[in-house]
Order: C-alpha cells, then sequence, then structure tokens
C-alpha cells in the first residue's frame, strides 16, 4: 500500500486528497460530565459509559500583572513536596512554579481555578493565577493521583475539604443514547469502577474489556457483557492480560483488541493481538502482533480488515504515533497503510459508507500560541480515509474538538459525547454529531 507524500501541510500534518463535504451538529448535552468515556452502539441507540473522575476545566487566562506571591511545587513518583507551605490569599496573584523531578511525565491541576501544568522529566515550567477557594490539586496523567500525587490548597487560611482520590471499588455509571429522540437513560452499572474500558457490540451485545481501575499498574483484564435486554452485566473469559486503553473492533461474530497498557508509566505500549469468540467464550493470542505497539487507540473493521489508527507509541506521554495498520483477516498479516493526516491519540475512528471518520483526539502542538502551560493540544480536525484508494481526505472540523469521547454510529451518523477539551483530565457535556454529504 501508498504512503501520503507531505507536500505544503501544517508541522506535524500529512498532505491528503481534496476536501469531501461532511456536516458537523450540535445534539445538545449529555446530563453528565466525563472524561475518558467509551461507547459502543446498538439497535439504534448508543451505550456511554464515563470513567472514575470528570473535571470541567476550561482554557486558563493568565492574568497580566506583578505576582505577589511565588508557591513552587515538586513532582516525583508520586508525591508533590514544596519548599513552603501551599498557601495563598483570595484573589492574589500568584506565581506557580512546578518542577518535575520524577522519571516519568507528571503535571499539576488545579481544577477549580482552571489551571494546569505538565512538565517532562527534569521540566520546570510556570504560569500566574489567582484562587478564590481552597481545592484538591492532583496530577490527572492517569494513575498518578491515585498513587499519591494529590496536594491541598490552603486559601485565607482555610484547607479544602477532604477528598480522597483512588480507584474504588463502586459502579462504573452507564447510560442509553437515543439519537433519534435524543433521549437519556440509565443503563445497568458495570461493578466495578473502570475508565479507558475498550467497549464492543456483537449481534446486540455490547462487551466490556479490560480498564483501568487506579493507576496504569493496576489495569484489569475482566470482561463483560450485557446482552440485549439484560438488567445487569454478566462476566465473561477475561483477557490473556490486563490491559486498558486498547483499540477494539468486530466482524460480526469474533471481537479484534490490540494494543494498550498494562505495566507502569514509561513502558513499552503492547503489541498484542487478541481474538474473542463469544460463541466459545475463549480468547485468541496465537495471531501476528501488530507491527507497531500503541496505547490510547481506536479500531475499527472495514473491508476484512481490523484497522488500527494512530494512537500513542512511548507508552507514557501525550507523543502520538501516525500510523496505519490493519489486520487482515483471510490472509493472518498486518497491512501497513497511509499514515494519518495528524499526530492523534485518545481520538475517535469509526465507519460510514465504506470510508473510515477519525476525528479529535490530543497530541503535540501544531501552533505556536499553544495553551499556556501545554505542549500539547486538542484537535477539532476529521479526516476520513478509503482503505481501497489508500487515501486520506479532509472533512468539516468538529465544533468541539475532544479527547476520549464516547462515539458510535446509529443510521449512518456518527454521534460523540463528551471527552476532554483540553490535554490532561478535563471533560465537556456536548453532544455532536457527523455526517457525510455525498
Amino acid at each position: 500500500m501508498g504512503v501520503v507524500t507531505a507536500v505544503g501541510c501544517s508541522p506535524g500534518e500529512q498532505a491528503t486528497s481534496p476536501r469531501i463535504p461532511g456536516t458537523w451538529e450540535s445534539r445538545g448535552d449529555a446530563p453528565f460530565s466525563r472524561h475518558a468515556h467509551s461507547g459502543a452502539p446498538t439497535d439504534g441507540r448508543l451505550l456511554v459509559m464515563g470513567d472514575r473522575r470528570g473535571v470541567l476545566i476550561g482554557e486558563h487566562d493568565t492574568p497580566e500583572g506583578v505576582a505577589q506571591k511565588t508557591i513552587h511545587i515538586f513532582g516525583t513518583e508520586f508525591d508533590f513536596t514544596s519548599d513552603i507551605p501551599v498557601e495563598v490569599s483570595s484573589g492574589e496573584l500568584v506565581r506557580v512554579i512546578f518542577t518535575n523531578d520524577g522519571r516519568v511525565d507528571h503535571d499539576i491541576t488545579f481544577a477549580n481555578a482552571g489551571v494546569y501544568l505538565r512538565a517532562a522529566p527534569g521540566e520546570t515550567v510556570e504560569t500566574l493565577a489567582t484562587f478564590e477557594d481552597p481545592e484538591i490539586y492532583f496530577c490527572s496523567i492517569g494513575g498518578h493521583a491515585e498513587a499519591g500525587m494529590v496536594g491541598g490548597l490552603v486559601v485565607d487560611g482555610e484547607e479544602p475539604d477532604e477528598q480522597e482520590v483512588g480507584p474504588g471499588e463502586g459502579e462504573t455509571q452507564m447510560w442509553w443514547f437515543t439519537p433519534s429522540e435524543r433521549t437519556w437513560e440509565e443503563a445497568p452499572s458495570l461493578p466495578h469502577a473502570y475508565d479507558h474500558v475498550t467497549m464492543v457490540s456483537v449481534g446486540g451485545d455490547v462487551y466490556s474489556i479490560g480498564g483501568y481501575t487506579g493507576n496504569i499498574g493496576t489495569s484489569r483484564p475482566d470482561v463483560y457483557v450485557l446482552t440485549a435486554g439484560a438488567a445487569e452485566w454478566e462476566r465473561r473469559a477475561d483477557l490473556p492480560v490486563p490491559r486498558g486503553g486498547m483499540a477494539g473492533a468486530s466482524d460480526g461474530e469474533r471481537i479484534f483488541v490490540a494494543g494498550g497498557r498494562s505495566e507502569s508509566e514509561g513502558t513499552p505500549s503492547s503489541r498484542n493481538l487478541f481474538v474473542y469468540d463469544p460463541a466459545t467464550d475463549t480468547w485468541d493470542s496465537s495471531g501476528p502482533d501488530m507491527p507497531t505497539g500503541r496505547d490510547h487507540i481506536s479500531g475499527v473493521f472495514l473491508g476484512g480488515t481490523f484497522w488500527v489508527i494512530a494512537g500513542r507509541g512511548d507508552g507514557r506521554r501525550v507523543s502520538s504515533t501516525p500510523v496505519t495498520e490493519g489486520f487482515d483477516i483471510g490472509s493472518s498479516t498486518w497491512l501497513v497503510g497511509a499514515p494519518p493526516p495528524i499526530p492523534t491519540s485518545a481520538h475517535g475512528l469509526d465507519v460510514i459508507d465504506d470510508r473510515i471518520v477519525l476525528f479529535g483526539g490530543e497530541g503535540p502542538t501544531s501552533t505556536v500560541a499553544g495553551a499556556v502551560g501545554r505542549e500539547f493540544e486538542v484537535y477539532p480536525k476529521t479526516f476520513l480515509y478509503d482503505p481501497r484508494a489508500d487515501s486520506w481526505s479532509r472533512t468539516s472540523n468538529a465544533l468541539i474538538g475532544v479527547h476520549h469521547p464516547a462515539f458510535g454510529v446509529v443510521d449512518g451518523v456518527l454521534y460523540t459525547v463528551g471527552g476532554g477539551i483540553v490535554s490532561g483530565v478535563s471533560s465537556t457535556t456536548a453532544v455532536q454529531s457527523f455526517r457525510i454529504d455525498i
């Protein structure tokens, strides 16, 4: 298969063939706000799940002026420390400095104040901010808060309310969204607290596969199925290994999952391919590994091939790997297609009219004036991939760029629910739809 050559593109973006008309529309708001959604369509509805924590955080508008106070916070595996108490006065202009003394990426998030700083190992970043109320600050990278990267900001002598940040043993809320009526109703909850789950529908049944329950090192091999009309989820055979952030899709009979991660930050992303047979409740791990290990990925089944496109390639930071790889069922081999136009991860991927729709996700910033404190951005761009021609086409931008959304195609229309609107943990209630206008 050929490779598209980049000509006259913005940084990190491959050349595409002519634009194909498409329309994005707002479909209102979901009755919840979550980050790291999963979703699967079945019987004219979209089953949507949310993760353990959603943080409504927007872009931080940096105030101007001379800081009245400086707080310097250091991050390591897995703790926050400071030379002086993390205490400020309400409304005063504060210089916030964050130094990563650890071996992996960390960030510091003040969700209520909308402040977010991310740093690579050995890096120091800073911003100006004001705080009105005491709050818990934390590292939003998967599992780091659960592992201990949590602190308290004291404002006017008042400490924040105690807040446990941990994996928990509770349930994961689920909802049914019916696009034709724009209605929401609660669905049976998963019997554990998960995020970064892979959800796949097969013949009216929806499967929940793997996911994180705390930090990435505590991924689960759990597999559940919600059969059509059932009132609760049923346990099925475990994945061969614990895994979260995988790509998954079905050929109508079997489920294919690939990639993901199950080890601590900094280890390589997985290349494994696993195939599940619902009829026998068994997993087959004998297939060839995916050429490029990736996590935070999506997969689709089209034309006899399980396609896995883009994703994170180094296992720890939002530096995405723009590759297109597909497992051909007939030959049991992996194909390599034209790379996606942008290096994205935690994106959406589905099929409309024999074309693969790639939208959203997050990756390295391609603009000089990026968000304050971030080297990454969330993409509103949408592209279409035609495997038969091995070519990518540009289409309309989404109304809101999101990463980690729930999504699925119902009656030829792609619906996307929630997700993050800035790099790191954030969330929105927005529901959007996309259709191809040809």
